[in-house]
């Protein structure tokens, strides 16, 4: 510095590669301090420094790391400090440092944010086929998964899986007939080997999302991404398995067969269930997982390997005087609101005794089932009150429809509760859905008109959703310092 100034510039100018972040700060620091003494460098410096952050931002850019924009807010006013003696073309521009996109909104307040960073898991799982089953065969089967796979690559892979199965059953069996005694002639079967291939897929479905945590420890990659990603996807994946389902049985007018409504009220009541687990954890800071998700997935893995061995006409067969589709939407409805709801309870009542629970209003511990009981009732009324019964004309867009709806409000519960956040009253996708459905009833529409309507609606939700998760995955990354599908090597 107190040599030629002009040299050390140019050579700080050419090693920014390998350490643009120290040398653009002596620079900085050098330029307050000796502003007044080598008044007449002020021009070179505010250029070298201006190349510096330019150059900076352009290789974290590229390594998707905003360390300066996080730890250094006030880089760019240092800069412009004593603008005065700057030359105009001096300054450095926000847009060119700027590297916020279309992927990096800010959906998680600071707050928000800070909650994750004091966040530690706590859960209690006491289903004897999680202990003495999943468990030990998950415990078995993680030692075979290469530790530089990532845990939240196993937690995707295994939803691509169920969606492969959603997208499978959609090509044969668009509107639910393959299954069902009163299906058109011209409509076709599902062949057998489609049904072998779905059951694979399904357990294998279930495993990796068994084995994503185990992975974790493993690797030394525990964290609230991990988890919030995992039960995020849990709340998509959990609507694709009464609908998948509905294949298995077919669709039907009889008392005996599953009609339309039926599969929406089911697509509601396993909703409820999930929701109601978070809800838990919202209030008590503690996950009790339900006895019913891991008996659910190995029996829908059994039906799907028998269908494709017996066939599907064998749910038709009465026990009891009813069919398998009675006895499974009875047992349903007796798990959730007559197991999980008073153990729910129970423990909610448990921990406020032992002042353990979160200090929440009870207005305020009711908020998380506000947002998906307004999406529950829209799509309700919306389906009573179509003027073409749309809910008969396209079941499976609605179903689709439902599931990314149900998913986002679940999905912002979790980020509440992992957080230690209260959560929101209402889920923003609410407005633009009342809005619809009120045209919709209003103006009675076509059927051409009002399935556009559907369509629309479910293709612009589902990638508002896409685009919330991708942007909340992104920001704790950034948070973290991590990366989301790749194993941080650990020393």
């Amino acid at each position: 510095v107190h040599g030629d100034i002009n040299s050390s510039c140019q050579q700080t100018a050419l090693n920014i590669e390998h350490h643009f972040v120290c040398l653009l700060f002596v620079c900085i620091h050098l330029r307050q301090q000796y502003l007044h003494q080598y008044a007449q460098h002020l021009d070179l410096f505010n250029f070298s420094c201006s190349l510096l952050l330019r150059q900076g931002m352009t290789i974290f850019e590229k390594t998707e790391n905003n360390f300066i924009q996080q730890e250094f807010p006030t880089l760019e006013t240092l800069m412009s400090s004593n603008s005065s003696d700057m030359p105009p073309s001096s300054s450095v521009t926000n847009d060119e440092s700027s590297t916020d996109g279309l992927w990096d909104y800010k959906y998680l307040s600071p707050k928000q944010l800070e909650g994750f960073k004091a966040y530690k898991y706590n859960s209690q799982d006491t289903s004897p086929i999680s202990q003495y089953i999943c468990h030990p065969f998950w415990n078995w089967i993680v030692e075979f998964c290469p530790k530089w796979v990532a845990p939240n690559v196993l937690t995707l892979l295994g939803f691509l899986m169920s969606v492969l199965i959603y997208i499978i059953l959609s090509v044969y069996d668009w509107d639910f007939f393959a299954s069902s005694p009163d299906r058109p002639s011209s409509y076709p079967t599902i062949p057998s080997w489609v049904w072998a291939l779905c059951a694979v897929l399904h357990l294998l479905s279930h495993t990796l999302d068994g084995i994503d945590g185990k992975q974790a420890r493993r690797t030394g990659n525990s964290g609230p991404l991990g988890e919030l990603f995992d039960h995020g996807i849990d709340s998509w994946q959990s609507g694709f398995i009464p609908v998948m389902a509905y294949s298995l049985f077919g669709r039907g007018v009889g008392f005996n067969e599953a009609n339309a409504w039926e599969c929406l009220g089911a697509m509601m009541i396993i909703h409820t269930g999930f929701i109601m687990s978070h809800w838990e954890k919202y209030t008590t800071r503690i996950l009790f997982l339900p006895w019913g998700y891991d008996f659910l997935m190995i029996f829908f893995g059994f039906v799907y390997f028998a269908s494709s061995i017996l066939g599907t006409a064998v749910w038709r067969i009465p026990l009891f005087g009813f069919n398998t589709v009675r006895l499974v939407e009875a047992g349903l409805i007796f798990g959730i609101f007559f197991i999980q709801l008073p153990q729910t309870l129970y423990n909610i009542h448990v921990a406020r005794q032992a002042g353990t629970h979160r200090p929440h209003s009870f207005l305020s511990s009711m908020k998380p089932w506000v947002s998906s009981t307004i999406i529950n009732t829209l799509i309700t009324i919306w389906m009573i009150f179509s003027p073409n019964d749309i809910l008969q004309s396209e079941p499976r867009v609605v179903y689709f429809l439902l599931a990314s709806l149900i998913s986002n409000s679940a999905t912002r519960l979790i980020v509440s509760t992992m957080s230690a956040t209260v959560c929101e009253l209402f889920n923003f996708m609410s407005v633009p859905l009342a809005l619809l459905v009120s045209l919709v009833c209003l103006f009675q529409p076509s059927l051409n008109v009002e399935r556009s309507v559907l369509y629309g609606a479910s293709v612009t939700f589902t990638l508002a959703h896409i685009h919330y998760g991708a942007c909340v995955v992104r920001q704790m990354c950034a948070m973290l310092n991590i990366a989301a599908f790749t194993v941080k090597q650990r020393s």
